[in-house]
């Protein structure tokens, strides 16, 4: 029997609604579930219907593709039973839940069967029990002989196999997944809550050695209070009020709080977040770009700046009419832990969008919410330092002349409104294929004769004039297909035209998918933990409560990354995007500061879709080159405008390209 077939039976219809609910709780498309767990488009649209009766192969893949338990996807349904290609079966007979998910199985084998079983998440543990006939389980290269009566606990995070003899077996399989008690790192201490001065200066001693070493080159510390006698978030406040009053100063170290399972802080090293901006041309333009300089270099500065320019930043922030310049304010102030918004930041309720491609490319707008986009991303960390440097690795403007620009993968066009503001002379044709996007362009436009918009991908641009001297691509290039996006600009550009490309690269990866994901993770959550916020008591609660979230989980998610281990941190960012995505958010924010909990949103949600490989493409920069260079294009230049992780310019952040179009 094919048990696979399309034949609908309404016992397996409840695995189906589960496995939507979660592939849409985490913000996957059917196309995304399919490319991360191997199993077929149609297929798990069957599945999700009722239609076809998944196999216990099916459904493990799908459970560790969503992170969740085998049971989670086959529990609540009695006596249901899952079969193998190979004929055997395993029913759900016990299901705890404490600290760690523990799940019991009756599995049933067939004479002279075997189960190859896939490897499932790390940490995974199995125990065989056989109550009859003969059994081999365990890892495959090394399978261990039992009888009835005898039993074996191995690790399921690797391949393994349950093979029967010459007559039918069963077996209780308890399958024992990580829990809280599985949450230490290799670089964690455990302490004692201190309980007298002395005590406290003793662990000040203890952090400070930490910070030492770690800004020396030690990938991270973290020190746990398993016996606090206080409640978890008071010992956290009362943390966070220690240290940041000891190292008040500090500018290489980022403490990393966290609550749960115990009270504990992190010590991460933190490379400067911006280097000094030294294009060709950087001397030129006019007063605005001398204005949003000095700004810019305020920002870099971060703690040394005097009150007078504390308060010079303060006024251009609230009150300039120019996007670039008060948007350049703001994030000096911020980055002063004064968390400031320009008065452009709008609002906008979280409302992921989860359309299907429907035989189309898929789009920016099927995985992140534009509108969302267009309101809050203006609090993202370097968004107009980008344009600035930008702006200063054009060609010079020529007075009396216009400079013809294609700006690639446009948006809702903040990025081109600043750049506007710096270089007047600019006349530009912004193409974007996003009908959401492309409603925000024209609207933001539709006075400005200097810009023509096109709904369409650089794929389909059709060049009905001369070519351009230069094209631009601010913070899009990642959500095409990199070298096909590098040869539809080189056709659009005259011989040694000019290609500018300012946008978000991680770090670099060598080997694995699974080495990219961390790269991803570190560098998506360093802009968030950047810039988590604390909102006020007049604040809505459930905004309160967003940044809360936001503020607990992110530095532990962070911190599982930097320390290696990338499937706990996948695990911790799919569930924080989860536990987020189902708060009730108010369609206005409560207050001007919640952009930064909104723009945090926006961050998950590209994170998510950037691990499963949907709109979000991120190379690293040396890749980068590297197509560019395969595609006609010499590399004249190259900056990180905002580092997130490494000391290497080459490593994450945001980074700006200066290409020349070979003839």
């Amino acid at each position: 029997m094919d048990m696979e077939a399309s034949t609908r039976s309404d016992e397996y219809v409840l695995i189906g609604t589960k496995v939507t609910d979660i592939r849409e709780q985490q913000g996957l498309t059917v196309a995304g579930l399919a490319e991360i767990s191997g199993v077929e488009k149609n297929q798990i649209a069957a599945i999700e219907i009722g239609r076809t009766s998944p196999t216990i192969e099916t459904v493990w893949r799908l459970a560790d593709a969503l992170d969740v338990s085998f049971g989670t996807l086959v529990s609540g349904q009695s006596d249901l039973t899952v079969f193998s290609r190979q004929g055997a079966s395993a029913q759900l007979i016990d299901c705890q839940t404490t600290t760690r998910n523990i799940e019991t199985f009756l599995l049933d084998l067939p004479a002279g069967a075997r189960r190859d079983a896939e490897a499932h998440g790390q940490g995974v543990k199995e125990r065989a029990i056989v109550l009859s006939g003969r059994m081999v389980v365990g890892s495959a290269e090394d399978p261990i002989h039992l009888v009835p009566g005898q039993s074996a606990t191995f690790a399921a995070d690797v391949s393994h196999v349950y093979i029967s003899g010459g007559e039918p077996c069963r077996a209780l399989v308890t399958i024992i997944y990580p829990g809280e008690g599985d949450q230490a790192t290799p670089y964690d201490l455990d302490l004692s809550w201190p309980a007298s001065t002395e005590e406290w200066m003793n662990l000040r001693d203890m952090v400070t050695r930490a910070c030492i070493e770690v800004q020396n080159g030690c990938a991270l510390a973290r020190f746990t209070f398993k016996s606090c006698p206080i409640s978890q978030p008071a010992a956290v406040a009362l943390l966070e009020e220690k240290l940041h009053s000891w190292f008040c100063d500090q500018n290489t170290i980022q403490f990393a709080f966290g609550e749960r399972p115990f009270p504990s802080v992190g010590v991460l090293y933190r490379p400067p977040a911006m280097a000094p901006l030294s294009f060709p041309n950087s001397e030129d333009g006019n007063e605005v770009t001398r204005r949003c300089s000095v700004l810019s270099e305020l920002a870099r500065r971060q703690g040394n700046v005097s009150e007078a320019e504390q308060r010079m930043a303060s006024e251009v922030a609230t009150t300039s009419p120019i996007l670039v310049e008060a948007t350049l304010a703001a994030e000096v102030l911020t980055r002063l832990g004064l968390p400031s918004v320009p008065p452009a930041v709008g609002s906008k309720a979280y409302a992921p969008k989860l359309s299907e491609a429907s035989g189309r490319d898929r789009l920016f707008e099927d995985r992140i919410d534009v509108d969302a986009y267009e309101a809050y991303e203006l609090v993202h960390p370097a968004y107009a330092r980008q344009v600035l440097a930008l702006s200063a690795a054009l060609p010079p403007a020529i007075p009396g002349t216009e400079l013809r620009l294609l700006d690639v993968g446009t948006g809702p066009g903040v990025p081109l409104q600043m750049l506007l503001e710096l270089r007047p002379d600019l006349k530009a044709v912004a193409i974007d294929p996003s009908e959401t996007a492309f409603h925000y362009l024209c609207a933001r436009f539709k006075n400005d004769p200097r810009v023509t918009p096109i709904k369409c991908s650089v794929s389909d641009y059709k060049l009905d004039a001369p070519p351009f001297d230069v094209a631009v691509s601010i913070g899009a290039s990642h959500h095409l297909d990199t070298a096909l996006f590098f040869r539809n600009i080189h056709r659009c550009l005259a011989p040694d035209g000019t290609l500018l490309v300012s946008d978000e690269m991680i770090g670099p990866f060598q080997v694995s998918k699974k080495e990219r994901s961390n790269a991803l993770i570190v560098h998506h959550l360093q802009y968030i933990f950047d810039t988590l916020v604390v909102l006020p008591r007049d604040a809505d609660p459930l905004d309160k409560e967003l940044a809360s979230v936001l503020k607990r989980e992110i530095p532990n998610a962070l911190l599982l990354a930097r320390a290696g281990l990338t499937n706990r941190a996948v695990r911790a960012v799919r569930t924080t995007f989860t536990e987020v995505s189902r708060l009730p958010i108010p369609s206005v924010s409560s207050h001007p500061l919640a952009a930064f909990s909104r723009f945090h949103l926006l961050e998950l949600q590209a994170l998510v879709a950037g691990l499963d490989y949907e709109v979000e493409q991120k190379t690293h920069p040396i890749r980068f080159q590297r197509l560019a260079e395969s595609s006609g294009f010499a590399c004249e230049g190259h900056r990180r405008i905002y580092s997130t992780a490494g000391d290497n310019e080459y490593d994450s952040g945001t980074h700006l390209f200066v290409l020349r179009r070979n003839t």
